[in-house]
């Protein structure tokens, strides 16, 4: 919390520890994080992150649920897998930790099990792309694991990619591009 001011209350205490745990593990990975640096950055004693959170683990796994909530009801939303994908690569952009939050866990050795849930965007744009009369469910599988690769790619890579080309631009036409090719390329030419 930025004001100094103390969350109180459940909700307060739940909304600063996930905000402070966002910001820590998507900056040095939740390996590197301690249940009382959350608590200094979130403003609270450290016995209430164990007490509405549990231990680390579950912190991490509430962090990774509260992403897949997000991003769920997002796809939800869409009217296609088109619009579903630049929902996700919009969201994408506006919770930049949590590409950083997968990638520190995955170099980690952490098995993606650990956090990644059921009913996820992954598997709300996988149904989207069942239910195309051109995909098998494999083939929905592999076109949605594809195209969530794409995105996720895009934005944890992207500095390096852009000093890579010799980017010259603004990078939110750069990402105006991609957003428009991810229907154009993973999508509609499947």
């Amino acid at each position: 919390m930025s004001s100094g001011r103390r969350p109180h209350g459940r909700d307060e205490v739940r909304k600063a520890v996930l905000q402070a745990s966002n910001e820590l593990f998507g900056q040095k990975g939740p390996d590197a994080v301690s249940i009382r640096d959350v608590a200094k950055r979130a403003n609270i004693n450290h016995a209430l992150v164990r007490r509405h959170f549990g231990s680390k683990q579950e912190l991490v796994q509430e962090v990774m649920r509260n992403h897949a909530d997000k991003f769920a009801s997002e796809v939800s939303s869409s009217k296609d897998a088109t619009d579903a994908l630049h929902h996700i690569f919009d969201l994408q952009v506006a919770t930049p930790a949590l590409g950083r939050i997968i990638a520190h866990l995955l170099l980690s050795d952490h098995d993606p099990k650990e956090f990644v849930t059921g009913e996820g965007a992954l598997a709300k744009l996988r149904d989207i792309f069942e239910q195309r009369d051109d995909c098998s469910l494999e083939q929905a599988r592999v076109l949605a694991a594809s195209t969530i690769a794409f995105t996720l790619g895009w934005l944890v890579f992207e500095p390096f990619v852009l000093a890579g080309v010799a980017f010259e631009g603004r990078v939110e036409d750069a990402r105006a591009e991609v957003r428009q090719m991810i229907g154009d390329l993973l999508v509609d030419s499947h």
